[in-house]
């Protein structure tokens, strides 16, 4: 009987984020077009913004944990995660490990905008201190 292995998937959605396997940090030190070029030697910060999907399930996960690597090792991220409107287990467990990364990595995380899905989700699931949603603004 043969014994087969088993190929590591590139991208596995299940695949902990942590900052050993992480892309390495990005930094601005060209210029764009028109745009005024930073003085030499001097990088700027990269900001990483990421929008979630409104259907941030498993789906949409291989496109999203690239993203999010590339988020956690620059010096700030910023979610914005008020499009979402349906989730799923996979998703959070996902944004936790994200945010358990960035955090290792130095990486600070805000919130640009939060669903009523995923904040629902959020309490649901105990993960408020985990997530660091920002309040709930009043109506």
């Amino acid at each position: 009987m043969s014994q087969r292995t088993k190929t590591p998937l590139k991208h596995a959605p299940d695949a902990p984020i942590s900052p050993s396997n992480q892309i390495p940090a990005a930094t601005a030190t060209g210029s764009a077009m028109g745009s005024k070029s930073p003085a030499k030697g001097k990088a700027e910060p990269v900001v990483a913004g990421i929008v979630l999907p409104a259907d941030c399930r498993l789906a949409a996960l291989d496109e999203l944990l690239p993203r999010l690597r590339a988020a956690a090792g620059t010096p700030a991220a910023t979610l914005d995660g008020a499009a979402v409107e349906r989730l799923d287990g996979a998703a959070m467990q996902l944004l936790v490990a994200f945010g358990r990364a960035a955090a290792a990595a130095g990486c600070a995380v805000t919130w640009s905008g939060v669903s009523d899905v995923l904040r629902e989700a959020t309490g649901l699931l105990g993960l408020g201190n985990e997530l660091n949603l920002p309040a709930p603004m009043p109506a």
